[in-house]
């Protein structure tokens, strides 16, 4: 198991809806996922995430097949390098 981490831009109809509340939910149910999740001026949600590798990958799986999915319309991930700078999860303003 490694830590991964990714950048990824969910765009759609996804602001004002409480998405970035269940992403929160869904990340805190994992035991090493760390990173943020925030609006974006373009209406669109970044999301920070870092952790084992099966963790990202199964929170970036529930939040496409989560209550919100018919919301989102395009999903940019892109895979960078893990930065360690996170102690939890959290909603960034």
């Amino acid at each position: 198991m490694k830590n991964i981490a990714y950048i990824v831009i969910y765009k759609g109809r996804v602001q004002g809806v409480g998405f970035r509340y269940t992403v929160l939910r869904f990340a805190r149910g994992y035991d090493s996922l760390t990173g943020y999740v925030k609006n974006r001026q373009d209406g669109a949600v970044e999301m920070y995430i870092e952790g084992k590798d099966y963790e990202v990958e199964s929170l970036l799986e529930d939040i496409t097949m989560g209550p919100h999915a018919g919301y989102i319309k395009e999903v940019i991930t892109n895979l960078i390098s893990p930065c360690g700078m996170y102690s939890d999860f959290k909603v960034e303003y």
